[in-house]
Formats: C-alpha cells, structure tokens, sequence
C-alpha cells in the first residue's frame, strides 16, 4: 500500500516549507512540535481508516519521512528522537493493529545513523538504500542490519547506471548482489528512480544481470523474517522491483519495454512500480501511463 500523503516530517514541511521548519526545529521547537504531532495524529487516522476496510489484503505498507541528504541526515539524530521517533512508532502501531502487513520505509539519503532507530520502531523494509550516499555502503549495511531488514533497493549505482559501461553496469549490479542477497532479504531495484537520460542498454544490462545472478538470492523474499507474510505463483526468488516510468501493458519483453520508453516524442508518465519474472514484465503498478498497443 503505497503512502500518498508524505511522512511526519515531510508534510511538516510541506505546509511550513523545508528552510523554515529546519529553523523552527531550533528557534520555534513548539511550533515543530505540534506540527509533527498533528501530521502523526493525523496520518495514524487515515492509515486505521483505509485498512480497517482493506488491511487483510495488504502485504506492504509504505511509510517513511526523507531524513538524509547525500552526507549525512538533514538534522541530527537528537532533532530526530526529540520530534519524530515517537511519533512514527505511534504511526507504525497504529497500522499493526488494523494489518498485518510489513512495513516499509523509504528514506533517500546517508541515513545509518538513524537505522537503529527506524529498526526499533518497527520498520522492517528499507529502500532505497542509497548505497552511494556517506556511510551506506552495502556490505556494511547487510552484515550490521540484515538480520532485521530487508533491503528493498540499492541494486546499482545510479552514477554507473548514468554513466558507466555495460560492464561496469554488470559488474556494480553483481557486487550489490553479492552483497545484500545472503541469507535472504533483498528486493532488487534501482536506488531510487531511474533517470530519463539513463542510456537504456544500461537499464536492460541492469535487468538482465540481475536476472542471470538470481539464483544468489535464491530465498531473499520468501524465507527472510522482514518480509512477506503471503506469497503464490511465480518462483518468489525471481522477483525484482524497480521505481520505472509506468505502463499499460505487461506482456511484454523487457527490452521491447525499454525501447519504447526512450522512444523520441513519447510523454513521460508518472513512475510506479515494476515487476519482473524471468525477464518479463508481469506487474506494472500505474498512476499515469501510456498505451503500448503496438508491442
């Protein structure tokens, strides 16, 4: 279940803009206070209200809040236990009582700092993992966190998916691979969106790595303790996810898909999720998307 309305800290700022809220976090800690307080109240209501209604048909349940930057956390880990810690375990608690879904979080940035904490609350997925981020290198972040998490992300550097070789494309996908898939517990995606100007015989290396090297994650998904409760169909371990510009149709070969992505004078629809088993695409999860009627 994807969460449409932003995290505690996100929609603070969304209503009181990012420059200022970080200052009130310092020179206005009531004001930053109540905020996150209400948008708690607030997203804990909505999240009882749909999955009361829906919960036992739910596997995933996203949530999170961007604390990091490329360095390092936005604030720092007191602003973080003084605001917001407690306010998404309430939120978390909130949905464990209507669901018993896993709970995801996505936070883009340097946020290992904060991982304890998130760990402590309940999260029990990660993404994007921003593995090129300070700190957040994939080794370390599976051999201290991979017996609580599981890693929805990380799959390749977006710098090399931008700019490398095929090889090194090949190459960084294995070594992530390698990486987060011991013992299980590892989602295979991109960090974050891929890009528009990704050259697309990267985004089909990515893939098709990912597809080859399968079999070192053979129980990443259905036997790890962080992730889903239900699972049928198709063999769980070929399972892959990437944030992609969304589509249709999904009966279709994956470089068939990503030639007529890049296609000169096609519109961009919105990102969502997409799915792939055995080099097919066979779920694609769509805001806005475009017809493929010709493939």
């Amino acid at each position: 279940m994807f969460n449409p309305i932003g995290g505690t800290h996100e929609h603070s700022y969304f209503l009181r803009g990012l420059d200022q809220l970080l200052m009130d976090l310092v020179i206005n800690p009531d004001i930053a206070d109540y905020l996150a307080a209400k948008v708690s109240e607030w997203t804990s209501a909505y999240f009882t209200y749909v999955l009361k209604e829906i919960g036992d048909f739910v596997d995933i349940v996203q949530v999170g809040d961007d604390l990091g930057t490329t360095n390092g956390l936005i604030f720092s880990r007191n602003m973080y236990l003084k605001y917001y810690k407690q306010r998404e375990r309430s939120l978390i608690d909130a949905i464990k009582k209507v669901s018993d879904a896993r709970i995801y979080f996505h936070s883009c940035g340097s946020i290992r700092e904060v991982i304890p904490d998130l760990i402590d609350i309940g999260v029990e997925i990660l993404n994007p993992v921003q593995i090129q981020a300070r700190n957040m290198e994939s080794a370390d972040l599976k051999k201290d966190f991979g017996k609580d998490l599981t890693f929805w992300g990380g799959g390749c550097d977006p710098r090399i998916l931008t700019t490398g070789t095929r090889k090194q494309v090949a190459d960084e996908v294995r070594k992530r691979i390698e990486d987060f898939s011991k013992d299980g517990g590892f989602v295979f995606a991109s960090v974050h969106n891929i890009q528009a100007n990704d050259p697309p015989e990267n985004i089909i290396t990515m893939f098709e790595t990912a597809l080859e090297y399968r079999q070192c994650f053979e129980h990443s998904v259905s036997s790890h303790p962080a992730f889903f409760k239900k699972s049928s169909g198709n063999s769980i371990s070929a399972f892959f996810s990437c944030r992609l510009r969304a589509l249709r149709r999904t009966d279709i070969l994956l470089a068939d898909f990503v030639e007529a992505l890049f296609q000169p004078g096609v519109e961009r629809p919105v990102y969502e999720e997409i799915f792939i088993v055995e080099g097919k695409i066979f779920f694609v999860r769509v805001c806005r998307g475009f017809d493929l009627q010709k493939l």
